[in-house]
């Protein structure tokens, strides 16, 4: 794991966007945590958010020996995009810095979102099913709203993601 300046390039962050940033802070949480210095696996919550579920979703994980866990983004149901959601995912810190991370530093909110990136990477190298979805409620700074955050029925408890078992 390679170490980097601590310090950060404002103008880099700002031209290439909140995916960007939020990699180099996940980067840097990382390297510097005593906390997750000695983890093998972390959840990540974007800032402003609560996992309406988190206690649901942290025993399926611990029952079927989940690695990584991120979920399909969806707006309102909608599938359509290739992006996978990034506000919350459960993580090993072997697939964030070998994967996630590069993914989030390519990105560049003027081309192409982390989301995309990341989703494609998923692709790759995990496998994907369906499960409950993560019940994420709180205010997007972006779009200066609340997340969607109604029921989707039946697709609420089979909701498309990828995962990894432990090795």
């Amino acid at each position: 794991f390679p170490s980097h300046d601590s310090s950060q390039n404002i103008e880099r962050i700002r031209a290439k966007g909140k995916g960007y940033g939020e990699g180099r802070l996940i980067e840097y949480a990382l390297e510097n945590s005593d906390i997750l210095g000695n983890a093998t696996n972390f959840y990540k919550s974007t800032g402003k958010t609560y996992v309406r579920n988190f206690s649901k979703i942290d025993s399926i994980i611990k029952k079927d020996h989940i690695d990584t866990l991120l979920w399909r983004h969806a707006d309102a149901g909608d599938l359509s995009r290739p992006w996978a959601d990034t506000r919350f995912y459960f993580t090993s810190i072997d697939f964030a810095v070998t994967h996630l991370i590069p993914n989030y530093l390519e990105s560049d909110d003027n081309v192409s979102a982390c989301e995309y990136h990341i989703y494609h990477k998923l692709n790759q190298f995990c496998q994907t099913t369906t499960t409950v979805r993560a019940q994420v409620s709180g205010f997007a700074g972006g779009t200066d709203s609340d997340y969607f955050d109604e029921s989707l029925g039946y697709l609420g408890i089979n909701f498309p993601c990828w995962y990894r078992d432990w090795e």
